[in-house]
């Protein structure tokens, strides 16, 4: 299991409160035209903020179960290990 895909997965759920508010530009003309950029409004960019603000506890529970073998001689007792992994990939991909 990637980690980023289990982000970007857990991010991306309910595209449909952020990808319905998004302009999507017509040309490359419309693209280049400054005028056509604007600053997302503040329900945008709390909906935006809910989005990508994710529980930590349930993010690394997600990450050990889906990465867990399915070697039936695994000891599960050595989940710990994939915990501090994924806190730390949590923690370099992270920003305050």
């Amino acid at each position: 299991m990637s980690f980023k895909a289990l982000l970007r997965d857990a991010i991306l759920e309910d595209t449909e409160l952020i990808l319905s508010d998004l302009h999507r530009f017509e040309s490359k003309e419309e693209y280049a035209e400054f005028s056509n950029i604007n600053e997302p409004d503040n329900q945008f960019r709390q909906v935006w903020h809910e989005r990508i603000t994710l529980d930590v506890q349930s993010v690394l529970k997600e990450f050990v179960e889906g990465t867990l073998p399915d070697d039936p001689t695994f000891d599960p007792d050595l989940h710990k290990e994939r915990i501090d992994t994924g806190r730390e990939i949590l923690e370099y991909l992270s920003y305050s």
